[in-house]
């Protein structure tokens, strides 16, 4: 996990391993749906806000969420089951 800053061969930091090993698992494989844990991540990595539009077909309007919401870049993703689409405006 260099990318965070602090390396998973440090014996002092086991939760070091358990982020890598979970980011291999979890977040970089394909055909893996992306949990709110990602979404929070990137959203702090980048700086962004980023709103996420259910379509999940609920009744009534649709359910949305947003992270980082005073931030000065905004994204929106729309997301279906098992797929998020980057929303462009």
């Amino acid at each position: 996990a260099p990318f965070l800053g602090f390396s998973d061969e440090d014996p002092a930091n086991p939760i070091a391993k358990q982020m890598k090993d979970y980011c291999l698992r979890e977040v970089e494989p394909l055909q893996r749906e992306v949990e709110q844990e990602q979404v929070m991540a990137l959203t702090e990595a980048l700086g962004w806000g980023v709103t996420v539009e259910y379509l999940d077909r609920s009744p009534g309007e649709i359910n949305h969420h947003s992270f980082l919401p005073d931030a000065k870049m905004q994204a929106t993703l729309l997301y279906r089951p098992g797929h998020y689409d980057l929303l462009c405006r």
